[in-house]
């Protein structure tokens, strides 16, 4: 998933997007690098090898919480989102028609990040709006 993901953070560079890709050696627990990385972003996006429930993503966003909670952060916890195949039964498929159907393909991993930071500029502009 690795090649997916660069190509995704690659597409959105092209569009003007900060990207970081990181490709951890080992994801239990989540190295404290990385955490400290995410609590420092407003969007994170995990693309799982497997399963979404209990994978990286859900082993980060508990780290980056309980960081959070640790150094008194005030700021907002970043918005994760998790890809990957879901709890549930799967038809057989190919490779290539499972990663279409589960969004973990390059371009629908660039999509869900783009939704995702726009969700977040949007809920800013929002706030701004209500403090004047």
């Amino acid at each position: 998933m690795a090649t997916q993901a660069y190509e995704a953070g690659r597409l959105l560079e092209q569009e003007g997007h900060a990207v970081t890709v990181v490709h951890p050696h080992w994801v239990i627990p989540a190295p404290a690098p990385l955490v400290t990385a995410a609590a420092d972003v407003d969007v994170v996006v995990v693309v799982e090898d497997g399963l979404v429930d209990g994978g990286i993503g859900s082993q980060l966003r508990d780290a980056v919480e309980e960081y959070q909670a640790a150094h008194s952060a005030t700021g907002d916890s970043p918005v994760f989102r998790r890809i990957g195949v879901p709890r549930q039964f799967v038809d057989t498929a190919t490779r290539a028609q499972l990663m279409e159907d589960f969004g973990m393909r390059a371009a629908d991993i660039a999509q869900t990040a783009r939704r995702a930071a726009d969700g977040v500029a949007g809920a800013r502009a929002d706030q701004d709006l209500r403090a004047e």
